[in-house]
């Protein structure tokens, strides 16, 4: 574990005592490179899935945004403005992905799904479905 013990002293007021000093002192050692290139990798495949579920946020706020507006709103307008949003997001969604549901009183619901593929190095992927739904609070 320690190689040797050393006695060491400190000038200028400083004080003396051991110090146990390892061979591997000042060495990067093969487990430290492993460790940081696990981290590395966990980082990164961390990131791929961060824009997908930003997507997700966005088009969930849009999709709220736009139902509170519905008694003012036909459906087909709603649908029209959802799918510019995806759009502009970069998700593909089509207008019959989007179903609106109306009910006494004014209120209205509106629920989609849509898939995404996050893909990884060496050819690897996995499809996420995101299914938002939200409910007019007006």
């Amino acid at each position: 574990m320690y190689d040797m013990i050393v006695w060491s002293t400190v000038e200028e007021g400083g004080s003396a005592g051991l110090a146990m000093v390892t061979h591997q002192q000042g060495r990067i050692t093969f487990f430290h490179l492993f460790s940081f290139a696990i981290i590395a990798i966990v980082i990164f495949n961390g990131i791929k899935f961060f824009k997908p579920l930003r997507d997700y946020y966005q088009i969930k706020e849009a999709m709220q945004a736009t139902i509170n507006q519905a008694r003012n709103l036909e459906d087909r307008e709603i649908v029209d403005i959802i799918v510019k949003r995806a759009k502009q997001i970069g998700l593909k969604l089509r207008p019959q992905d989007i179903e609106i549901t109306r009910a006494s009183g004014g209120r209205a619901r509106m629920r989609t799904e849509y898939d995404v593929t996050v893909t990884f190095p060496l050819g690897l992927y996995r499809d996420l479905t995101f299914r938002p739904e939200v409910l007019s609070t007006r």
